[in-house]
């Protein structure tokens, strides 16, 4: 138990402690952790996409309808929205940069994916960014400090909503539709566990061998555990790196059926996938309203 606890929750662990960091990291070096745009931004638009170019790494990253542009205050500020913001997100990639307007420059160019914006700033050091924006007209107005009003009045008009509105969408049937498998695993299972809990008998077994090739996506431990004197063998939910020859195992079998056997832990895992299925059916249900939080939250 040691080792698969070990094995779970090192990736956790380091996962966590790399989140931590970057939120003390940004806080000390006066970033937000949840950005907005000002009340003074003639121009704010979020879940933009766009990349830097200053390296290759850069160029291949980027960010995916993740990113807050908003010109305020004389100044252009590209910044990833939370969570995008966590884990040096910004720093690997280049997201994140704030710049007087008058030195951007502003082209079009085209590849790919689509006609994108190329705004190359001038300074101590050059830095060009592409980005995909909604309103580019209103955003090409902001920087050149035309149209202020009409373009803060109008940066979320009608236009906009249809692109945004067919993500959410595809998200919920993708939510709705894992949410429901994982819901049924997961209460299907809690049902046989409670069977066998209520009417099993527990045993201990031990694991003594391993359905495929060690490493193998498909390799799981074998149980084998005894009823009166005679072997019985149950395939394990351990997977390969989770489970050790010679571990024990605790079993509850049906005593009628002796072969019919569940393991003890099989309770974890089916209370896990019904959780999962659950809180992504709620998601499903309220990405709307959450999405509409965000985007008011950063003041767009």
């Amino acid at each position: 138990m040691g080792w698969e606890f070990i094995t779970i929750a090192a990736p956790v662990a380091w996962v966590c402690a790399w989140v931590v960091g970057s939120i003390i990291y940004r806080r000390r070096s006066d970033k937000p952790i949840f950005p907005r745009a000002p009340e003074s931004a003639v121009f704010a638009e979020a879940w933009c996409s766009g990349r830097s170019l200053k390296n290759v790494l850069t160029r291949i990253g980027g960010g995916r309808n993740c990113l807050l542009v908003y010109v305020a205050d004389g100044a252009l500020t590209i910044i990833p929205v939370f969570p995008f913001n966590l884990m040096f997100l910004p720093e690997i990639y280049g997201l994140e940069t704030t710049a007087p307007i008058s030195d951007v420059k502003v082209s079009y160019v085209s590849g790919l994916f689509g006609k994108r914006l190329l705004l190359t700033i001038e300074g101590l050091r050059q830095q060009r960014f592409e980005v995909q924006l909604h309103d580019e007209q209103g955003f090409r107005d902001a920087l050149e400090s035309k149209k202020a009003t009409l373009v803060r009045n109008t940066r979320t008009n009608s236009s906009d909503r249809p692109r945004a509105g067919w993500r959410l969408n595809l998200f919920r049937v993708f939510a709705v539709v894992w949410g429901v498998g994982a819901a049924a695993a997961g209460f299907t299972g809690l049902e046989e566990d409670v069977r066998f809990r209520t009417h099993g008998t527990i045993a201990t077994g031990r694991i003594v061998g391993h359905t495929g090739e060690v490493g193998a996506r498909n390799d799981v431990g074998v149980v084998q555990y005894e009823v009166g004197g005679r072997p019985y063998n149950l395939t394990s939910i351990r997977g390969s790196g989770i489970y050790k020859i010679g571990d024990q195992e605790k079993v509850r079998y049906m005593p009628d059926d002796p072969a019919s056997a569940r393991e003890e832990d099989y309770l974890g895992f089916d209370l896990l996938f019904a959780c999962l299925g659950i809180s992504m059916l709620i998601v499903a249900l309220t990405i709307g309203r959450i999405a509409r939080v965000f985007t008011r939250s950063m003041n767009v």
